[in-house]
């Protein structure tokens, strides 16, 4: 598979242009959609080091599913680190 070929050479860029791709004009399931997110979230942050980038990836799985758990502790993590405190105060509220 192409994901795998990409992860395997650690091309991140492409990588997440695959999953875009599949999120935008393949996948219809919503759990779907939030998993390729949440691994393009993760390559963001662990991989590429864009935490802004990560950040979108997660409120897009929110839009998506508000109740995502993860996603929003995640998040929250992230606007805590990039010290975004009302963000970080309102997506903690989703927690509740």
């Amino acid at each position: 598979q192409l994901e795998q070929l990409y992860f395997g050479l650690e091309k991140w860029g492409e990588l997440v242009d695959t999953y875009r791709k599949h999120v935008d004009d393949g996948v219809t399931e919503v759990h779907a959609k939030t998993e390729l997110l949440k691994a393009m979230a993760q390559i963001f942050e662990t991989k590429v080091e864009d935490v802004d980038r990560a950040i979108d990836a997660y409120r897009e799985i929110m839009a998506l599913d508000p109740n995502h758990f993860d996603a929003a502790n995640r998040l929250s993590q992230l606007q805590e680190r990039i010290e975004d405190w009302p963000g970080a105060v309102e997506t903690m509220g989703r927690l509740v």
